[in-house]
């Protein structure tokens, strides 16, 4: 199907075994349709997950007993799951630090203001003291953001 871009196969099945009567399997192909399809799936005699690589951001994992570490204030680790893989980046960590820096080395402007921190928190309190179907008309009404200053630092 695709000879004049690889001399490999079209379509490949491997089984590969491994130490302690372990066994995987890896399927390849170029003649699959629909697009990219890149997905890992890991069976063991206690759980089993599903990663998405392309368009999934988290394992779907089911074990009998859990595991170590699922994602930041999961509160347990047994039955179904949704543990994060490259969590900093999924969190905006980098993404975050990276603007900063770049506001301080005066290359970028702050997407947010101290301005903007400071409405948030007078609005705070009023978001917070209304329960129930109430609560988003609470909000309602507040000042909107001043315009972006260089590093949050507000002219005057």
């Amino acid at each position: 199907m695709h000879g004049g871009r690889t001399r490999a196969e079209d379509h490949a099945i491997v089984t590969i075994r491994f130490d302690g009567n372990r066994v995987g399997l890896v399927e390849a192909s170029w003649a699959k349709p629909g697009g990219m399809d890149d997905r890992a799936e890991i069976v063991g005699s206690r759980g089993i997950t599903y990663a998405d690589l392309m368009r999934g951001s988290s394992l779907s994992t089911y074990s009998d007993v859990g595991y170590g570490y699922a994602v930041e204030k999961a509160p347990d680790i047994r039955g179904w799951t949704f543990a994060i893989f490259d969590e900093l980046w999924h969190s905006g960590i980098p993404q975050e630090m990276d603007h900063f820096v770049s506001c301080v080395l005066d290359t970028a402007t702050p997407q947010e203001t101290g301005a903007d921190a400071a409405q948030g928190r007078r609005s705070r309190p009023r978001c917070h003291s209304t329960r129930g179907p109430a609560l988003p008309s609470a909000c309602h009404g507040l000042a909107a953001p001043s315009p972006v200053t260089k590093c949050g630092v507000s002219p005057g």
